[in-house]
Parts: structure tokens; C-alpha cells; sequence
């Protein structure tokens, strides 16, 4: 068989991912017809697109799109239509310098402004959409995280504009010249301009992304700046009684709460379909319970969703994404009260089933010492002995 019939062969891969990024650029194109609709077409194109990055685009990729398209409408919608209100009212205040009287410095110093203002508002739409593919968290956030990355990374955020704002040269073409290129801008343009710019991103997302994500290893200088983001994150919001958020924050492990205040966690429990359970053992330089075993959990962060929280704990600690789960989710919370302690928090508890295997355990070594599959008779051994976190908690879960 030649290599150019070889359904596995470089051709026929190509051919494919050719065919891929046409499919992605028309549905792009027609779901940004709406104007609207244009954050959460752009969420699924790069969605997608990166996806094809990594090799894990699949077959079905007019479902994946569209998939992607309905399950971010709300938040994409939301954060396209807050950033082109920015753009309005940036454009509108570009019209007016224009026909002010301003005069020498001023002029300079007033477009430059505005320049740069438009500029990060553009910047921060692309992350911030981007990013929506990938990370479960609220609107603000989003566009918060998108702005701050935006300029953390601004050599990555210059390379990503070129790539994305490469259609613009139509317009600098005469009306001959520009009609040439109307049919790629319409087959593949788009798309392929996404699949570059995806590139792009994973170099810019990589020190925010969770360990074990499936990234190669990254220079230190992005390991440090990952560190420092994370120090800054763990900031935890405050709750009442009735888990009820209080507009007020807290820094993490803070013991010095009020009665009646309260903060959240997450446990997850992961359960593999032959009814083992992953359970990971603390490591010994922990400050309380060192070398007990526990479920993967921890602080949700201010802002955070409760199930963004869970799959960032999941992956930090173990490795092993719960979007890969065949079936699970939230199952049940519970609040404790420690004024002694100062310490009073609800725990949100999930239970997934996924086919883990030991190759997929990534352990992260400053949280965890090692793991086990153990069985519910082996888990409750194990809390009769002490050695066992939270295991009246969550003992119904271990059925």
C-alpha cells in the first residue's frame, strides 16, 4: 500500500485535519452570523481546535462543536457581550479624540491610552473565551484571569493577535486582490488560524494549567510563575450558616473565623468500575494527619465553582481528570462547626467512576506520598485503625 492510500499515512492525516479545520471554520461562520453568538462560536472553534493540538478531536467533530457551542452559550455569550460593550464605548471615545482639539502631547498621550486599553480589552476576550473551553469558573473571573494572562504573558498574547487578526489584511487589499482570497477566508481560513493560535495558547496557559493536564514539562521560569499564581489564588470566600456566600474572603488555613462564618471544601471520591476506590496517603511533613490516607479534596477558592474545585483537586493531586468519568457527580454536603478551633467549613462531596489505571496516577509530590485502590472493607480497616480521613462522612459513598 503507497503512503499516499495509507489511511494512517502522513497524507491521509493531513488530509484529514485539512478537512477538520474546513468543518470548524463553516460552522464558525455561521454560528457568528447572529453577531451574539459570536463568544460561544469562538469558545468551540478554539475549543476544538485545541483538541487537535493534542491529537484528541476525535471523529465526530461537527457533534463536538456544537456540543461545545450549547454547554458554554450562557458564560461565552455572557463575556462576548460584556468585552463588546468595552469596544463600543472605546471606539466611541477613539471618535471623540478624533474630533477634539487636542493639541501635541496630549494627542500623543490620549491614543495611547486608548490604545492600549483596546488592545488589553481585545487580548482579555480572546483568553477569556478561550479559556472558557478549558477551566470551569464565573463570568468575572474569567475575565479577570483573562486580562491578568494577558499581560503576565504578553509575548505569547502578541502572537496569538497576529494569528487572529491575520483576516484583517483583507482590508488592506484592493477589491481584485481581496475577492481571490474570499474563498479560503470562507473553506479554511478561520480554522486555520485557530489551530495556529491554539498552539499559542498552550504555551501561554501552560503554568495555569493543573499538573498533570497532559502538558510536556514546562521551563522553571513558568514553574515559579505558576507557584506565585497559585499563592495569590488561595484566597477563600466566607459563607454563613445557610452557605450563603458573604461577600467577604478569607486567606487559606486562616483559623481565626467568626461564629457563623464558614468556608467550603470538596472531597471527591473515585471509585474504578471494579469497585475499588483511589485513596491517597499524606505525606509526613503535613502539619495535621501526616501519612494518613484520605480522598483527594480541598479549599475551594474564591470565586471557584464547587465542581471546578473538585476536578482541580482531583487533577492536582492524583493526575486523573473527572470529566473522563462514565457517571458521577455531587452527591451530598455537610457543615462542622469548631469554634474552639475557629475553623467552621461546609464539604461539598462528589463521587465519580473512572477506569483509572496506575499509569494514569500523577502523584503531586508536595501534597501526596502515594496511593492505593483499596476496597470499602480495606478503607474501613483503615479508618479503624485512625488512619483514615473523613471516613464517617463519607462512608455512605463507599457503597
Amino acid at each position: 500500500m503507497s503512503r499516499i492510500t495509507d489511511p494512517e499515512g502522513p497524507f491521509a492525516q493531513t488530509m484529514t485535519k485539512v478537512a477538520n479545520l474546513a468543518l470548524i471554520n463553516i460552522w464558525f461562520i455561521i454560528c457568528s452570523i447572529p453577531i451574539f453568538t459570536i463568544g460561544a462560536s469562538f469558545t468551540a472553534l478554539m475549543d476544538i481546535a485545541w483538541n487537535m493540538t493534542k491529537g484528541t478531536e476525535g471523529t465526530a467533530i461537527t457533534k463536538a462543536f456544537f456540543k461545545s457551542f450549547k454547554s458554554n452559550f450562557k458564560k461565552s455569550t455572557a463575556i462576548w457581550l460584556i468585552q463588546l460593550v468595552l469596544l463600543i464605548l472605546l471606539a466611541f471615545d477613539f471618535y471623540i479624540g478624533l474630533h477634539s482639539n487636542l493639541q501635541g502631547g496630549m494627542t500623543v498621550a490620549y491614543f495611547a491610552v486608548s490604545g492600549i486599553a483596546l488592545m488589553l480589552v481585545v487580548f482579555t476576550t480572546w483568553y477569556a473565551l478561550t479559556m472558557q473551553a478549558i477551566f470551569e469558573n464565573t463570568v468575572g473571573n474569567m475575565i479577570k484571569n483573562g486580562l491578568m494572562i494577558s499581560i503576565a504573558r504578553f509575548p505569547y498574547s502578541v502572537c496569538i493577535a497576529v494569528c487572529l487578526l491575520s483576516p484583517g489584511i483583507l482590508f488592506q487589499m484592493s477589491p481584485a486582490h481581496a475577492f481571490f482570497f474570499i474563498p479560503l477566508l470562507v473553506l479554511v481560513w478561520f480554522g486555520c488560524v485557530a489551530y495556529a493560535a491554539a498552539f499559542i495558547f498552550r504555551k501561554a496557559l501552560k503554568p495555569f494549567l493543573p499538573e498533570g493536564y497532559g502538558e510536556e514539562t514546562e521551563e522553571k521560569e513558568d514553574d515559579d510563575m505558576a507557584e506565585a499564581i497559585a499563592r495569590l489564588d488561595e484566597i477563600w470566600d466566607i459563607y454563613d450558616k445557610d452557605k450563603r456566600l458573604t461577600g467577604r474572603t478569607m486567606k487559606r488555613n486562616d483559623w481565626n473565623m467568626a461564629d457563623g462564618d464558614y468556608h467550603l471544601t470538596v472531597l471527591g471520591v473515585v471509585q474504578r468500575p471494579d469497585g475499588r476506590y483511589l485513596i491517597t496517603k499524606r505525606i509526613g511533613t503535613k502539619e495535621w494527619a501526616p501519612g494518613a490516607y484520605e480522598v483527594p479534596g480541598g479549599g475551594v477558592r474564591a470565586g471557584e465553582t464547587s465542581e471546578a474545585a473538585v476536578r482541580r483537586e482531583v487533577m492536582e493531586e492524583t493526575g486523573v481528570d473527572v470529566l473522563n468519568a462514565t457517571d458521577g457527580g455531587f452527591v451530598f454536603d455537610y457543615r462542622r462547626d469548631n469554634p474552639e478551633e475557629k475553623n467552621n467549613y461546609f464539604v461539598d462531596v462528589y463521587k465519580y467512576t473512572i477506569d483509572v489505571k496506575d499509569e494514569d496516577i500523577h502523584l503531586q509530590a508536595d501534597e501526596t506520598a502515594g496511593y492505593e485502590f483499596a476496597t470499602a472493607d480495606q478503607i474501613k480497616e483503615l479508618a479503624d485503625q485512625g488512619q483514615f480521613l473523613h471516613y464517617d462522612s463519607i462512608k455512605e459513598t463507599l457503597q
